[in-house]
């Protein structure tokens, strides 16, 4: 039941995180997503070492989505202002949610280290593209 709460927590956030940048409220995201991961350290893993993997991988995203943007291969709405260089914070809180996923939703993929990297290499860039459809 927590894995089933842990993947349909994520896909809320998710979608929260993108539908609200696209119709212009970017802080809905990261107001839901942080609910979320309250509940999710409350109801789901309160072990510290999965705060700090929360935290190192939040960290970690928001430095490939920020050189992504100041590659331009990606361009985001709901920045914090003129010549931010930072990913904004609704990207900054998917990449926490989908932290949280690691050891509960996708644990099944801990020993299949081949097919996690083919899934990341494949569903990865899906989901940069299934936002940017949202953004049209």
């Amino acid at each position: 039941m927590k894995n089933l709460s842990n993947i349909v927590g994520f896909q809320v956030t998710w979608w929260a995180c993108i539908l609200g940048a696209a119709n212009g409220f970017p802080f809905i995201g990261p107001v839901v997503m942080a609910t979320s991961l309250i509940a999710h350290y409350y109801f789901i893993s309160s072990d510290r070492n999965e705060v700090k993997l929360i935290i190192i991988f939040t960290v970690f995203g928001t430095f490939v989505d920020s050189l992504l943007t100041l590659s331009g291969l990606v361009t985001y709405v709901g920045y914090y202002g003129p010549g931010s260089v930072i990913a904004p914070l609704w990207i900054i809180a998917m990449w926490s949610g989908f932290t949280s996923t690691v050891n509960h939703s996708m644990a099944w993929l801990k020993d299949r280290l081949t097919l996690a990297f083919i899934l990341g290499f494949i569903f990865g860039p899906l989901s940069y593209l299934t936002g940017q459809k949202n953004f049209k």
